[in-house]
Parts: structure tokens; sequence; C-alpha cells
């Protein structure tokens, strides 16, 4: 699974860290510039859903049998 990354705060760190050097920090940052952007949200995991009962692996809300790791759309995170 990759990673997700502040683009920006990838893009500062180069230019911090790399100080003199300002050839590669400048390779760097247009490399990261040029990266394709992943489309991606949070998701509320089946064992943090509040309609999900551990105990049975079972989905209130979808009526059926569901794992911990799984996830949809309509998960509202349970207050703890």
């Amino acid at each position: 699974m990759s990673d997700l990354i502040d683009r920006q705060a990838a893009i500062e760190t180069v230019d911090f860290e790399c100080g003199e050097w300002r050839g590669l920090a400048w390779t760097i940052i247009n490399g990261l510039k040029n990266l394709t952007a992943v489309d991606a949200v949070p998701v509320v995991r089946c064992r943090d859903c509040n309609e999900y009962q551990q105990s049975f692996h079972w989905c209130k809300l979808h009526d059926g049998e569901m794992q911990p790791n799984d996830f949809c759309s309509y998960g509202e995170r349970r207050e703890e």
C-alpha cells in the first residue's frame, strides 16, 4: 500500500534540507510537482463504525456479516 504525503510539505522540506545544493533541490521539487496526485478520501473501517457489532462481525446498517477492516461510504465513526 502506498503512503500518502502532503506535496507542499515535502517541497518545503526538500527546499530547506538541500540548502546550498539548489540544483538538487530544484530537480527534486520539479519531480514532486510532476507526480500524479491520488484521489483519496478518509474512510471509516467497520471496526470503528457505530453500526458494527464486533462480537458477531455484523453490520446493523447492511444487515450482514462484515470483517473489521471492511468499510463503506455510509460509515460513521463511533465516539469513544
